[in-house]
């Protein structure tokens, strides 16, 4: 009874250590699966809003590449003198261009000394508006790829922040002859961002090779911002032109964030989509929590079922050791009154047979013997009145009487 006693409740206890991890174990698997999941489906929606910001900003490029080219067509081979003598003309014909891209701010023309020849923003042209100094004029003639981007500057014309889009015009014998600059507002950008991560912890920018910020939502307080080299975005840049997926502290708002970034094809220009990692753990931690109402109470009740079953079991098993031990002194009591019985009948007998013996000898001895005769019989007697006391002694036992017989005074 005790070895079944302690199997069932060693069998109980590894229940009972089952209930408990193995729902623990089964939850941190379902947490680290969903920690996962949380942001396999983040990178979806980050993917999903860079395609859609992507296709916006390529085609925007590519309207100024398309426009730049026409540009370029319409003032190939001629020299700075003689465009300026068709300014009206050329200015005329900016300004068709420039109203029909809405994304455009101005064109400009400029010589190889960085002086404006023609313009869509301003007509005529200030004959002392030279750019040989700014960041856009330098990197466009020095450069090697098409276009180049400028960074963000705010020109005295408009007081409007733009960044320009320029290309240099090379003559016949390629010789440099000046630069065509397109200028665009971040506004543009930041306005169809905005349509895409409003009401979210989303951002989206469009970021220069080199780190400068471009146009960016949710808007910058600042301009002119640039990452540096240590910036997640510089780092994923280093180890993938193309772009790639990054989650690092942003150095504009100082979030941690998931990002994802695709280059431009054509230009030294990526656009960047994420979202904040603490909104990805927030959703991850929810669905935990739901999870969590369900399995607990469940888990804690499946214990306190075990406990319950557990204390039921030793209690059924002590009352089962308890009977035994009644019923194995139930089987001796009757036993030993088998025992009694048993004994008193056969002390019956022998008493009977004894008394008649004791009266035999007693008669014997009353007539005359040998001395040697007379001793045997004594002897015989008293060896039979002794074999009746034990026999007093044996039915007293069946009768389950005191075994101290004492000398009384009946008439007393």
């Amino acid at each position: 009874m005790k070895t079944q006693r302690d199997r069932a409740l060693w069998s109980l206890r590894l229940i009972l250590i089952a209930c408990a991890t193995v729902p623990v174990a089964l939850f941190a698997y379902a947490a680290w699966s969903g920690y996962k999941s949380a942001f396999a489906v983040a990178d979806q929606s980050i993917a999903r809003s860079l395609d859609i910001a992507t296709g916006h900003a390529q085609a925007v490029f590519q309207s100024i590449a398309v426009t730049i080219n026409s540009v370029d067509q319409i003032t190939r081979g001629r020299s700075a003198d003689s465009m300026r003598l068709e300014e009206s003309e050329l200015n005329q014909r900016l300004k068709e261009m420039r109203a029909g891209i809405a994304d455009i701010e101005s064109i400009w023309l400029f010589d190889s000394t960085g002086r404006a020849i023609v313009s869509s923003l301003l007509i005529p042209v200030p004959s002392d508006l030279d750019v040989s100094a700014s960041e856009f004029f330098a990197s466009a003639r020095h450069a090697h790829a098409p276009f180049v981007v400028g960074q963000v500057f705010a020109p005295q014309a408009t007081a409007r922040n733009v960044f320009s889009v320029s290309m240099k015009r090379i003559g016949d014998t390629g010789n440099f002859m000046g630069v065509i600059e397109v200028s665009i507002q971040p506004a543009t950008f930041e306005a169809f961002f905005a349509g895409i991560g409003r009401g979210t912890t989303a951002s989206l920018a469009l970021i220069r090779q080199d780190g400068s910020v471009l146009a960016r939502y949710p808007m910058p307080t600042t301009t002119g911002i640039k990452l540096d080299a240590t910036s997640g975005f510089s780092t994923q840049v280093a180890r993938s032109a193309e772009g790639g997926r990054f989650t690092a502290v942003s150095g504009i708002d100082h979030i941690e964030r998931r990002f994802a970034s695709r280059k431009l094809a054509g230009f030294p220009v990526y656009v960047t989509a994420s979202l904040a990692t603490s909104d990805i753990r927030h959703g991850w931690l929810l669905a935990m929590a739901s999870h969590l109402v369900f399995g607990l109470p469940a888990t804690v009740l499946l214990i306190i079922l075990v406990l319950i079953a557990m204390r039921r079991t030793e209690a059924f098993y002590a009352e089962a050791e308890s009977r035994q031990a009644l019923e194995a002194n139930l089987r001796q009591s009757q036993k030993m009154e088998a025992v009694g019985q048993l004994t008193g009948g056969i002390a019956h007998d022998f008493n009977n047979l004894l008394t008649i013996i004791i009266g035999n000898l007693q008669m014997t001895l009353k007539r005359e013997h040998e001395t040697k005769e007379q001793r045997m019989l004594s002897n015989a007697l008293a060896g039979a009145e002794r074999a009746a006391a034990l026999t007093k002694r044996l039915l007293s036992f069946s009768r389950r009487q005191p075994l101290d017989p004492r000398l009384v005074d009946a008439n007393r």
